[in-house]
């Protein structure tokens, strides 16, 4: 199931070239599970930090991304391992915060965790706004 919603997100972001906007939009979809689709966001809470170390699903995909970033100078950070760790853990932490304390966290909120990510992953504060204010692409599920 996570492997077929990550193959989902891929064709969303295919037309993506900027690996740093595919990193954000993936995020920001992802993000948005607790409200699209919450069975999968209790999967993913019930997982937990797990799921960094499969070998299929959301965390390749996150690497793949920062990886490319990274290499582009898009996002600064240097140290790969350490930057999914915080990404994962950031995604997991918001959506388990939306099932345990639903009046705590809205929607929108998925925007200013992303800005808050992009920019600790390099982007400055401008960049990392137009990022969030992107139109999400479509995923077909």
């Amino acid at each position: 199931m996570l492997e077929e919603w990550a193959r989902l997100i891929d064709a969303a972001v295919a037309d993506t070239d900027d690996p740093a906007t595919r990193f954000a939009l993936s995020f920001r979809i992802s993000a948005r599970l607790a409200w699209t689709h919450p069975a999968l966001a209790d999967v993913l809470n019930q997982f937990g930090l797990d799921l960094l170390d499969l070998e299929d699903g959301l965390a390749p995909r996150a690497t793949r991304d920062l990886a490319d970033a990274m290499a582009a100078g898009r996002f600064t950070v240097t140290h790969l391992p350490l930057a999914l760790s915080t990404v994962g853990g950031s995604l997991l932490g918001f959506l388990r915060l939306r099932s345990s304390h639903p009046d705590l966290v809205a929607v929108d909120d998925v925007e200013e965790l992303t800005g808050q990510l992009l920019r600790m992953l390099g982007l400055d504060a401008a960049e990392a706004e137009r990022l969030c204010a992107l139109p999400l692409p479509h995923v077909d599920a």
